[in-house]
């Protein structure tokens, strides 16, 4: 049982250091995501013909 809650202790203590960059990293992603999705909007309504 000591080692699990040993192996318990690195894993958040890994995570804690990392969070902040992960979060910037997924907030990015997303970003880039939605200016992906707006762009293809714009684009498709400018070139929409009827």
């Amino acid at each position: 049982m000591a080692s699990p809650r040993g192996l318990k202790a690195r894993t958040s203590r890994g995570m804690a250091r990392s969070s902040v960059p992960g979060r910037l990293a997924s907030m990015l992603k997303e970003q880039r995501a939605r200016f992906y999705i707006m762009r293809r909007c714009v684009t498709m309504l400018v070139c929409w013909r009827d």
